[in-house]
């Protein structure tokens, strides 16, 4: 009878909290596989977002808040805007070691933006609140531990990408993108929405498709 109690009163994230944050590893496993793998442009946008989605859908099947996975519209602060700029200045390396290759108007009205909303609803919007849960009251631990998976999502593809020296393109590409979502994290955190993160991380690859990345 206390089990059926336990089960009527508290979500499943709270029976288990571990639960939520394997689920997200698996789907962080199928995310990276769909990123790396050689699928169609449309077909990759299409399969990265029903994994984006899921993320969240899941989440939310398990007992989360949507005030818990930051889908909430609020104002960004002033350390928000700060923690954006920082994250700029990380992705500034790559722009400007690239060269320019023009406007590609699929990839930056459709592919660029799409990527963006995709990425933060799984690591800002999911895998974040999901290591939260595993971590407790250890905020730094949870941000580090999401940045690190952040990073290591894009590492696969640079590496087979990487024309000359794979490994100096893995570990720049993997330290640029970790900060850049220690970042985004922590904007996310601090005021509890993932809307700014989203349109920042979007503009940024619009602006990135113009140099090919």
């Amino acid at each position: 009878m206390k089990l059926v109690e336990m089960a009527l009163h508290y979500p499943l994230s709270e029976r288990r909290p571990r639960l939520p944050a394997w689920v997200l590893l698996f789907l962080w496993l199928v995310y990276t596989l769909i990123y790396t793998l050689p699928f169609d442009s449309n077909l990759e946008a299409v399969l990265e977002a029903l994994v984006g989605a899921s993320g969240v859908l899941v989440l939310l099947g398990m007992g989360f808040t949507r005030r818990e996975l930051y889908l909430g519209i609020r104002p960004i602060s002033r350390k928000g805007w700060i923690t954006l700029g920082l994250a700029t200045l990380a992705l500034a390396g790559p722009l400007a070691t690239s060269p320019w290759i023009g406007v590609r108007w699929l990839n930056l009205l459709v592919y660029a933006p799409l990527s963006g909303i995709t990425q933060e609803l799984f690591f800002r919007a999911s895998l974040l609140p999901a290591i939260q849960k595993l971590c407790g009251s250890k905020t730094w631990s949870s941000l580090i531990l999401h940045a690190f998976l952040f990073g290591l999502w894009h590492v696969p593809l640079a590496y087979l990408a990487a024309p000359i020296s794979p490994w100096v393109a893995v570990v720049a590409l993997f330290a640029v993108t970790a900060l850049a979502g220690l970042a985004w994290g922590w904007q996310v955190q601090h005021d509890r929405t993932v809307v700014w993160t989203m349109l920042h991380h979007s503009l940024l690859l619009m602006v990135m498709s113009l140099f090919g990345l």
